[in-house]
């Protein structure tokens, strides 16, 4: 077996590939270059999925928070607050979404519920 790597962002995937006899002198290894065509071609598929997701995440998360350079100097805060997104964040291991909610009254329960349900992402 020959191990192929493939880099992207600093991840490495390790995959056998079946060696042919002559021990890849004869550079007749069309099969091996298929194979590697095909493993690329997954790898990439499971990247652009991995970053499909993170934009659905980030629009999620952009439900709840926004971010202005011109308030609060330019820190996240709770969509329609000035409260910053990380105080809330802060809170959530340890306080209800009520109790988040009645410490922060502008802060909605939506907002720490998607905060919670995002957790440090």
């Amino acid at each position: 077996m020959t191990a192929v790597q493939i880099d992207d962002e600093g991840a490495t995937i390790s995959v056998g590939v079946p060696a042919c006899e002559c021990g890849g002198m004869n550079g007749h290894h069309r099969m091996c270059a298929v194979g590697f065509s095909e493993i690329k071609a997954e790898y990439d598929s499971v990247v652009a999925e991995r970053d499909d997701l993170q934009s659905i995440v980030d629009k999620v998360r952009d439900i709840a928070v926004w971010t202005d350079p011109a308030r609060c100097g330019g820190e996240p805060c709770i969509r329609g607050t000035r409260v910053f997104a990380n105080s809330v964040t802060r809170m959530i291991p340890d306080f209800t979404d009520e109790q988040i909610c009645e410490f922060w009254p502008t802060v909605q329960p939506w907002q720490v519920a998607i905060l919670r349900a995002l957790g440090s992402s």
